[in-house]
């Protein structure tokens, strides 16, 4: 027998063994003369594509069976085989599309839960990070309860962490502009980021995370945003934007698993944390008020400033 036949009848026989459904229908269908009748590997190729997307189906309905969410299962069902069909082919582009597609699904489903605004409008001004214990006489001193509504004595708040950066026209905080901007108003970006920290984190972010935190924001708000429209971008990138993608599509292969890694770590965490939302509300209601204080940033002082020598003294 050719090899091209041997392959043929290989990749029926491992379909028979994968799936007893299809090979009752393909023996009911096709009769003895099934081998023959599939010969072609085009044909082959399509039955294995077929019954490749069936488990893949499978698998993407157990995975999101326990989703909070109930409403957006089936969106998010349907955008996982998209993903992993992509993911087959080789089109990165609209893999990154798929992959993105459930994360702002998730995002976009939250925006509205009353338990989400009460504890973002609650801790924009408090620290970012949770009390997780103190250095005393050169030893540490852990906190008996790491809770959401202990925070460390820090003034890097939250609304710091989560919108980082400073606006270009007047060199102010972008959390001095954005905290106030209602969930459903936020760009996509900055929503990722929100859920990330209020969600998946339950707001109770520890210093020693401050790290991953970071590359996991960078991954999906960054990286992920920037190439899920590679194939379908109707205007031009900026510099900044064009660095990104071409970081990622350098390592492209290893983008493939890196991005569903994160988007898997989303997911879990993400259900967890919203389940944890009415008890995190109910505790972050009995915090104190804190004032969103306007923070603005000195001037950028470049080299030596030359002072006159005028005789006069003006330091004690």
């Amino acid at each position: 027998m050719e090899d091209k036949l041997k392959q043929v009848l290989h990749k029926v026989e491992l379909l028979c063994e994968q799936n007893p459904e299809f090979a009752a229908a393909l023996k009911e269908k096709l009769g003895t003369n099934a081998i023959l009748a599939a010969s072609s590997d085009s044909q082959l190729d399509e039955i294995y594509e077929y019954c490749i997307e069936r488990v893949v189906r499978k698998q993407a309905e157990e995975y999101y069976a326990s989703f909070p969410i109930e409403e957006i299962r089936d969106q998010l069902i349907h955008d996982y085989c998209r993903m992993e069909r992509f993911r087959r082919s080789d089109n990165f582009g609209d893999f990154c599309l798929a992959a993105y597609q459930q994360i702002e699904c998730i995002c976009r489903a939250l925006v509205d839960n009353s338990d989400l605004q009460i504890i973002t409008q609650k801790l924009w001004a408090h620290p970012a990070y949770v009390y997780v214990g103190e250095w005393k006489d050169g030893a540490f001193a852990p906190a008996l309860n790491i809770a959401v509504n202990v925070r460390a004595k820090d003034n890097y708040r939250v609304a710091d962490l989560v919108f980082p950066g400073k606006d270009g026209a007047d060199n102010t905080p972008l959390a001095n502009k954005k905290f106030g901007t209602p969930l459903s108003a936020q760009s996509a970006a900055d929503l990722i980021r929100i859920i990330i920290y209020f969600v998946c984190y339950q707001a109770a972010l520890k210093k020693t995370e401050y790290d991953y935190y970071i590359e996991f924001c960078k991954t999906i708000s960054q990286q992920l945003y920037q190439c899920r429209n590679l194939n379908h971008r109707g205007s031009g990138q900026t510099e900044w934007q064009k660095e990104i993608a071409d970081e990622v599509l350098a390592h492209q292969s290893m983008y493939y698993f890196k991005f569903i890694g994160e988007l898997v770590h989303f997911v879990d965490t993400v259900s967890k944390g919203i389940l944890a939302l009415p008890q995190l509300a109910s505790l972050i209601k009995e915090m104190p008020e804190k004032e969103m204080r306007i923070q603005l940033l000195g001037p950028s002082i470049k080299g030596k400033i030359d002072v006159p020598d005028d005789g006069k003294k003006r330091f004690k």
